[in-house]
């Protein structure tokens, strides 16, 4: 956690976690793979109705500048509040 801490004082991230997980980068996770117990996220990605698309690894996009800053902070919450509005039980 000290090292994301102090990444991000220089550059621009976005942690994310799991019940018993340690937290990751944004930029490190599958959303196929992360997102697994969540069927209507992988399929909502899978179709590519996010911005974030499949095929490419976020941290590639982040770093062409398709999705910087507050544009990937955007497509992370898009997919965070369909995963708490329809598979959080």
């Amino acid at each position: 956690m000290k090292k994301h801490i102090e990444q991000s004082k220089t550059s621009f991230d976005i942690l994310i976690t799991k019940p018993d997980e340690k937290p990751k980068s944004i930029d490190d996770i599958s959303i196929k793979g992360f997102f697994k117990d969540c069927p209507y996220i992988v399929d909502k990605y899978s179709n590519g109705k996010y911005k974030i698309k499949p095929g490419k690894s976020l941290k590639a996009m982040f770093k062409s500048e398709k999705l910087p800053g507050v544009k990937l902070e955007e497509a992370a919450t898009d997919i965070l509040s369909d995963y708490e509005a329809h598979c959080v039980k």
